[in-house]
């Protein structure tokens, strides 16, 4: 048997991966008494599992690496057949995937489990690449990660990637209202009235009796009577994100600049009534010893949520008499 050739292109984390080219006519069992020939392409191999010499590692070792490195770079050259080979020879793979969008569906509030989600419907794209319901959880999973807490500072990409799936979702369903009324959400933040404005008409004339839509009527009033937000809540959003990075990095003073003048030049308080928002600003306010203005923050965050452990404690802090 030949010596295996170890590829010379590079994975994307050379440090857990190397690439490797099966041997001439290596073949995987797909389960039904069929053989897949491997392609001749760089295969990823977790690099502890790196055969020597003439060696092979086994069908479960290149399964494994296959479906991890899809998971981390769903975007990675050769994604589409390395997800043909799962589909052909792992097929209890595939089925793990499905299984886990079930999980984050109900469970993806976190940065990490959202990126996840990403990287799973990619993949499960590569298998039906005009799925309307995939393309429509992908542009909202990137609507929700452009718009969370620890992620201000991507949310120009996020948004952009978001209304890409959501516009190719919109081409297999044109009448879907959750979908148009998603993509009108991206292009309001965007800035994008005249085209958010198109896609909430449609939503709204498309709608039916049961479909919830009074907040995007609300919405629709609001742009056909001209009352835009002063500046686009994208950059209100970014900015934000700007001011938690000077936060953690203990440039306080620029932290609650940064946010004094989104409340000021931004109305942020009405624009983006959020607890993630009013929180951080109180945050900004203690650290500079405006406690007047951290209380009216917290009191704000607490007006949204009762429970909020953190306003909680941070008015107990600060609460007038306490101090």
């Amino acid at each position: 048997m030949s010596v295996v050739e170890k590829s010379s292109e590079i994975p994307l984390d050379p440090e857990t991966f190397a690439f490797w080219f099966a041997p001439q006519g290596m073949t995987l069992s797909t389960g039904d008494g069929e053989e897949l020939a491997l392609p001749e392409i760089p295969l990823p191999l977790f690099s502890s599992d790196v055969p020597e010499g003439s060696n092979t590692p086994s069908e479960r070792l290149l399964g494994d690496a296959l479906y991890e490195y899809l998971c981390r770079f769903p975007d990675c050259d050769y994604a589409a057949d390395y997800v043909e080979i799962l589909r052909q020879a792992y097929p209890f793979l595939i089925s793990d995937l499905g299984s886990q969008l079930l999980v984050l569906d109900v469970k993806n509030t976190e940065v990490s489990a959202i990126k996840r989600k990403i990287a799973l419907l990619k993949i499960m794209l590569h298998l039906e690449a005009d799925n309307f319901g995939l393309l429509h959880k992908l542009g909202s999973a990137y609507y929700h990660l452009g718009l969370h807490p620890d992620a201000l500072a991507y949310v120009d990409n996020s948004l952009t990637l978001s209304r890409r799936w959501l516009e190719m979702a919109r081409r297999q369903r044109p009448d879907n209202v959750a979908n148009l009324n998603l993509v009108g959400q991206v292009c309001f933040l965007c800035g994008n009235y005249h085209q958010a404005k198109l896609y909430w008409q449609s939503a709204v004339s498309l709608a039916r009796p049961q479909d919830q839509i009074t907040p995007l009527q609300d919405q629709l009033d609001r742009l056909e009577q001209g009352r835009l937000p002063i500046q686009p809540l994208k950059l209100v959003l970014e900015k934000t994100g700007q001011a938690k990075k000077y936060f953690d990095e203990g440039e306080f003073v620029q932290a609650y600049e940064l946010m004094d003048d989104l409340v000021r030049n931004a109305d942020l308080v009405n624009e983006l009534p959020r607890i993630d928002v009013y929180y951080f600003l109180g945050l900004t306010r203690e650290q500079v010893e405006d406690y007047a203005g951290a209380y009216e923050a917290f009191m704000m965050v607490t007006q949204l949520d009762a429970d909020h452990e953190g306003a909680r404690r941070a008015l107990a802090r600060i609460a007038p008499g306490e101090g």
